[in-house]
This record gives C-alpha cells, structure tokens and sequence, in this order.
C-alpha cells in the first residue's frame, strides 16, 4: 500500500498560515491597546507634574496661570482623543477575536479530518497486512497438505 498522503495539506496549509496572521493582527491591536493605556498614564502623570510645578513656585502672575490652564485643557483634549481611540481599539479587538476564534476553528476542523484520514489509511493497512499474513498461512498450509 502507498504512504499517507492528505489530499487537502495545502488547504490545511493555508488555514494555519491564516491562524498565523489573525493572531499577529491581534498581537498588534493588544500592542496598540497597551500603548494607549501608556499614554493615558503619562498624560496624567504631565497633568500632575505640571500643577506640582506650579504650586512650588514662590510667586505665581496670571501668565503662569494662564499657561497652565491652556496646557490642562491641551492635555485634556489629547486625553478625549487616545480615550476615543481606546474605544476604537477595544471594538477591532473584539472584532479580530471573533476572526482569530473562526479560523482557529477552521484549522482545528482540517486537522481533525487529516487525523480521520489517517486513522482510515491505518485501518485499511491493518486489513491489508493481516489479508496477505492469511493468505501466506494457507498458501503454506496448501503446500504442506
């Protein structure tokens, strides 16, 4: 009998090059997510260390006021749009998941019909070897009669 040989390796080949890219798709946005939470922290941080700043002056005029405020309200704005961004990033998340979960599942399913396949081919190499061990046994039994 001939080896095993899948019929569908390069569609089985595909699936898992696809499972591949799904989970680099997702690596990214969990990166990019990561990083946004960084940004966050450290605009919040900037926030802080600006007020401090401030407050340990001996002497504030209006104009250091009113730098602090305009650079509070551009953290602010930066913060509503990483904020935003967050939430853009946490939908493609969820949407990627779903994708990577599918094909996931779709190269499992390959994997588990190569399995049945193989498992068939055994089966069938079994029969045959004990078909021809059988008809040794008689052909040497006819010859001894």
């Amino acid at each position: 009998m001939k080896r095993f040989q899948f019929q569908l390796t390069t569609a089985l080949d595909w699936r898992k090059r696809r499972m591949e890219t799904e989970q680099a798709r997702l690596d990214e946005l969990l990166l990019h997510e990561a990083q946004l939470h960084q940004a966050l922290q450290e605009a919040a941080a900037q926030r802080a260390a600006a007020a401090d700043q401030l407050l340990q002056a001996r002497s504030i005029d209006a104009a250091d006021l009113a730098a602090l405020e305009t650079y509070r309200r551009a953290l602010d704005s930066r913060k509503r749009r990483t904020q935003a961004e967050l939430v853009r990033t946490g939908e493609a998340l969820a949407r990627q998941r779903q994708v990577l979960i599918a094909a996931m599942r779709d190269y499992r399913l390959m994997e588990k019909l190569k399995d049945r396949r193989l498992e068939e081919w055994r089966k069938q190499l079994d029969r045959e070897m004990e078909n021809e061990a059988t008809e040794l046994y008689l052909a040497k039994l006819g010859r001894k009669v």
